[in-house]
């Protein structure tokens, strides 16, 4: 079947694909629609797992992925047709409300788990068939760099990467669009804030200078980063755009790899790459899981994407991409109804019939939120955006768009609801722990031969589906840490979808202390209530033993809760920041020049501000003393790159040793040295490609599971340690100002007498 699939066109592969689901759904609905007792379902079940496993060898074939999904759908069917038609039972006004929410938020994860099913079945790979450019015709290329408050260190790191993109340079622009520099800005009344906006301004319009970027502004900051480019649009002329945020640094073969797409197809308006992070967000870095497991936005480039890329429903993610400027001109630019006004765009220009690709080669490398603070204003952002186009875009009522592309719209839209869903999973046990609210009638049995299969069923397939490019169990750890500031955000744009603002996402943060996150209460409000609830259960599992069934349900849904809290406890630290450029793993051949001595080796990790170089024999230590200039020779496609350094080994090492092992620092005198340096770094998409792929297996689901538990105690418990060295820490700088107030209060009296 998969071969048969694969030698037809992509329309007939879609036609196939919809006839194949739209059979299996009607058999499923009727298969899971059969009235058993526990006796026929414990059996179906059996069956059904016997059937996973015998299959498990096939599922990467075409014909073993869809009977893989097929089983696991109908688990969830059969339990979602007798969730529905047996358990939904009033009780008492209270109970039946929150019984009916905890049914929706089930009813919610269910439809994302259908519509994730519709999208990811066929995710296209263009790995292996990447279209070259026409080099006697290539369009005219803009490069658009918004920027508000960035760090000008980050800044000009980006600059200097989109100026060395390997493009003819006569169609090639690098435009700054400074919005922290607008009219408005350097004219304000407050003076202190009118010089800030002046020298900034000046200093990113030297930056340029330096750089060969042209810079431009506008004379206000209206409807914010979509306003900005818009702007921009009207006083530019290039066929096509790259968009890059103000730290997403390219490589140097970006266009190459993707402007062949456009030159294939006149009626293609994107090319997105994905969000390449090349450090650690806050959750990754409080649990020690970066590097060790992929990262959180991977789910999304790495499989999703590609997913919806087959279904021509791939969007602009805001910046890492391409687009033609022709396409944005029957949309007056970029859309502006709502803050994600990238996700609106593409979906506005699906509908009127221009179509999008996806590249899954990362080929831009940004920074993700250092903060804790900083994380929940780009999701919060997102979370409203992606609301609000849901609301005032229904990708279901939209005209002119493929189903396909409807499902894979309303599927990011809808994901964005899970701070709801989140929350009532969080209260659900807590209802009945502590106030004996019912709200979900199971038996022992019934949980056993129902709620169990469909929970497994739903694990196998996130990791199957996803196992290669999201942990188990992290998700809902990600989607906790959100929820509690998400949610009051989302219930507001659900109430007035025109009332969310655009925030910028702080990057580029440094901390130089470590200290609880004052984002912290709602978790400690959250965590003490778990906690009762335990002896809460302990006390009804004594005083009432018919409902000790669900006592241990609810008892065991609490401590996954309650495991999870632990984590973000433990996630709640904000650790020192001091480091603005991350150091990545390299393996690149280098020679290490000093004097008249050469030394060759690799170069083991990089960053803008050195690298660790191992050579590849024992280097005298009289080449070495604590520290010596040196220039590293690296070769570069036809090129060679020079970078003028300080070579520095450990100081605490006796110097009659030989030494393999060295620290480089880069040292930059000029634009032409840090451009060396920026293209050493960041240049080679190839590197990027290694790196992201360093993660890619499927974990055991049991061994991440008991790894998060474990980072959950340690991390929490250094939580509190930290809370209490803080609380004594202000409760002694209390006690010393009343001491000091009260000595210059006597000196005082002393002196008047």
């Amino acid at each position: 079947m998969g071969k048969f699939l694969h030698s037809v066109t992509d329309v007939s592969r879609k036609t196939v694909l919809t006839a194949i689901a739209l059979a299996c759904l009607a058999i499923f609905v009727f298969l899971a629609a059969l009235p058993t007792d526990l006796t026929t379902q414990t059996f179906l079940v059996i069956t059904i797992y016997a059937w996973l496993l015998l299959t498990n060898q096939w599922r990467d074939t075409m014909f073993g992925k869809v009977v893989y999904f097929a089983l696991i759908t109908l688990l969830s069917l059969r339990y979602f047709i007798w969730r529905s038609f047996s358990t939904l039972v009033f009780e008492d006004p209270i109970s039946f409300t929150l019984m009916i929410l905890l049914y929706l938020a089930e009813v919610f994860g269910f439809l994302l788990f259908a519509f994730g099913l519709v999208v990811n079945i066929v995710p296209l790979s263009r790995e292996k068939r990447q279209i070259k450019p026409d080099l006697e015709n290539l369009p005219s290329v803009d490069i658009f760099v918004p920027t508000y408050n960035e760090a000008p260190e980050l800044l000009s790191i980006t600059v200097a990467a989109a100026r060395q993109i390997d493009y003819p340079e006569d169609k090639l622009n690098v435009y700054v669009l400074d919005d922290g520099g607008t009219t408005a800005k350097v004219t304000q009344e407050d003076p202190q804030k009118r010089q800030e906006a002046l020298d900034r301004q000046k200093l990113i319009q030297n930056l340029c200078k330096e750089f060969g970027a042209i810079y431009k502004t506008r004379e206000e900051n209206i409807q914010a980063k979509a306003g900005n480019i818009n702007e921009a649009l009207k006083t530019t002329d290039g066929d096509l755009m790259l968009v890059l945020d103000a730290d997403h640094v390219p490589t140097s073969d970006i266009l190459m790899r993707t402007v062949g797409y456009f030159q294939q197809r006149d009626d293609l308006f994107l090319v997105q790459t994905p969000h390449f992070m090349i450090n650690a967000d806050p959750i990754e870095r409080n649990l020690d899981t970066f590097r060790r497991m992929p990262s959180e936005n991977e789910m999304f480039y790495r499989s999703i994407q590609r997913g919806l890329d087959f279904w021509d429903a791939s969007f602009f993610c805001g910046s890492a991409a391409i687009l033609r400027r022709k396409a944005l001109e029957e949309t007056g630019g970029l859309c502006t109804d709502t803050i994600t006004e990238d996700a609106e765009t593409a979906l506005t220009l699906h509908a009127k019939g221009w179509h999008s690709v996806y590249v899954p080669r990362p080929m831009v490398a940004g920074l993700a939120p250092e903060t804790f603070s900083g994380l929940v204003v780009q999701r919060t952002r997102w979370a409203q955006g992606m609301v609000q186009i849901l609301l005032l875009r229904n990708p279901l009522l939209m005209p002119n768009l493929t189903w396909a592309q409807r499902i894979g719209y309303l599927s990011s839209c809808l994901y964005w609801l899970f701070p709801i869903a989140r929350f009532v999973f969080l209260i659900a046990p807590l209802a009945f722990l502590l106030f004996g609210l019912k709200i979900y009638n199971v038996s022992g049995t019934e949980f056993l031969v129902y709620t169990l299969p469909h929970f497994v069923g739903s694990m196998v397939y996130a990791t199957f589906q996803f196992g290669k490019v999201r942990w188990p169990f992290i998700g809902a750890v990600y989607e906790l840490m959100q929820s509690l500031y998400a949610l009051p955000a989302v219930l507001s744009t659900v109430r007035n979808p025109h009332s969310p603002h655009f925030n910028v996402t702080p990057k580029g943060e440094r901390l130089d202390k470590e200290f609880v996150s004052p984002l912290s209460a709602p978790f400690y409000v959250v965590f003490a209530l778990n906690l009762i609830a335990f002896a809460a259960a302990a006390y009804r599992w004594e005083m009432y033993p018919g409902q000790h069934d669900v006592i241990l349900v609810t008892g065991l849904w609490n401590f996954f809760n309650f495991v999870t809290l632990l984590m973000a406890l433990g996630i709640l630290i904000e650790r020192r920041q001091l480091r603005l450029n991350p150091r990545t793993p390299a393996d690149v051949r280098a020679v290490l020049k000093m004097g008249d001595a050469r030394v060759e080796g690799r170069l083991l990790d990089l960053s803008m501000g050195g690298a660790r170089f191992k050579a590849d024999n024992y280097v005298d230590p009289g080449l070495i003393r604590l520290s010596h200039e040196g220039t590293l020779i690296v070769p570069a496609r036809d090129e060679v790159r020079e970078v003028t350094l300080e070579v520095r080994r450990n100081p605490n090492a006796p110097l009659d040793i030989d030494v393999k092992g060295l620290g480089l620092s880069f040292h930059a005198s000029d634009a032409t040295s840090f451009g060396e340096i920026v293209s050493l770094v960041h240049g080679n998409s190839e590197r990027w490609e290694q790196y992201w792929n360093r993660n890619e297996h499927e974990p055991r689901v049991m061994d991440a599971l008991m790894f998060l538990i474990r980072a959950g105690f340690i991390n929490s418990f250094h939580h509190f340690v930290l809370l209490i060295r803080m609380g004594l820490g202000a409760l002694g700088r209390r006690l010393s100002f009343k001491r000091l107030r009260k000595t210059g209060h006597a000196q005082k009296g002393h002196a008047n007498a």
